[in-house]
């Protein structure tokens, strides 16, 4: 055991486990949704072990508002808005519920088809079973502007003159 290149403990920490084994460690562990990013490995394996460790949260409290924002804000970086039905003005249809994102624009994938059906997917996964849901997804872009100013300093001279004409 000892000549093991690997320490087996290490397999079910999200913290230690290698990179290349977080997908069994998500299916041990019973991860329903899984988003791959080859274009930036480093933010995937960072949201993928935070999944994996609210895997268990997720869970214990599916069928709730606290799973659905809970998958959906270790699967994306995602503001949340969600109305049950009897909060709505008027009331919506009962077991409905209005799922308003705000997903930051810099977040790979944001605004694909894949991006999409995966959040669809997350919250189907974690949402009661009886209940419907509209999901509405926005985005928003932030991007960063420098200024630069110069100024000069003139020096201007006034004359005062007056013509004289001798005649």
């Amino acid at each position: 055991m000892n000549q093991l290149p690997i320490l087996i403990d290490s397999l079910w920490d999200p913290s230690r486990c290698l990179s290349s084994l977080l997908p069994w460690l998500a299916w041990s562990t019973s991860g329903d949704v899984w988003f791959s990013n080859p274009n930036d490995p480093v933010n995937e394996s960072i949201r993928r072990r935070e999944l994996i460790r609210k895997n268990a949260f997720i869970h214990q409290h599916k069928g709730t508002k606290a799973s659905i924002q809970s998958v959906l804000k270790a699967f994306a970086d995602v503001s949340i808005t969600l109305t049950e039905w009897w909060q709505q003005t008027p009331n919506g249809p009962p077991h409905t519920f209005r799922l308003n994102m705000l997903i930051n624009g810099n977040t790979p994938g944001a605004g694909t088809a894949e991006l999409d059906n995966k959040l669809r997917q997350a919250i189907d996964s974690v949402k009661p079973v009886r209940s419907h849901y509209s999901f509405s997804l926005s985005l928003v872009q932030t991007s960063y502007m420098r200024l630069a100013a110069s100024s000069k300093v003139v020096n201007y001279k006034h004359f005062t003159m007056a013509a004289v004409i001798n005649g």
